[in-house]
């Protein structure tokens, strides 16, 4: 099964989006609401069994767009959670900015809460040092011009990474 995990609003956005290109949602994708500003990690455990999540069954966690509203902390907490929570052999596929610990310490000086941010290189080791194996690494860039054969326009710095859960918990 396919877990999109998302913000309640921007699940209604990609809900809407899916059912005007299909035509209806696809019956193996759950979309699972959760705000992170006021919902823990526990809520999103009893909101997937809710939705008869086997952790006993591979499956895929889609987070496009979420962590980047996301702190270093949280997101670091989130994942830790999936690899320990899902199957070995589930995967991950993930959305994020790119950035790095400068740009976090000009916030914090700033007042405000840093969100995730990270250079593409040093994804793959913060996957791997949080259970997950087999990490790719993909810009936004690269995947339109792959899927879409053509120049991207004004795509910003963002890249997909896919990653499966491979630590033996």
């Amino acid at each position: 099964r396919i877990f999109e995990i998302d913000r309640p609003p921007n699940l209604e956005d990609k809900r809407e989006k899916v059912k005007r290109v299909a035509g209806q949602l696809p019956p193996q994708v759950t979309y699972v609401g959760i705000d992170f500003l006021e919902e823990t990690l526990e809520d999103l455990r009893r909101k997937l069994m809710e939705w008869e999540y086997d952790p006993q069954s591979k499956s895929l966690f889609v987070l496009e767009g979420l962590v980047s509203h996301l702190s270093l902390k949280a997101v670091d907490e989130l994942m830790r959670f999936i690899s320990s929570f899902a199957a070995p052999g589930s995967s991950l596929v993930c959305t994020y900015p790119h950035g790095n610990m400068a740009d976090e310490l000009e916030r914090l000086r700033a007042g405000s809460e840093p969100t995730f941010g990270m250079d593409p290189p040093l994804m793959v080791r913060f996957l791997e040092d949080r259970g997950f194996c087999r990490v790719h690494n993909l810009t936004l860039e690269e995947a339109y011009r792959l899927y879409r054969k053509e120049e991207p326009h004004d795509l910003g710095p963002y890249s997909f990474v896919e990653a499966t859960v491979g630590r033996n918990r």
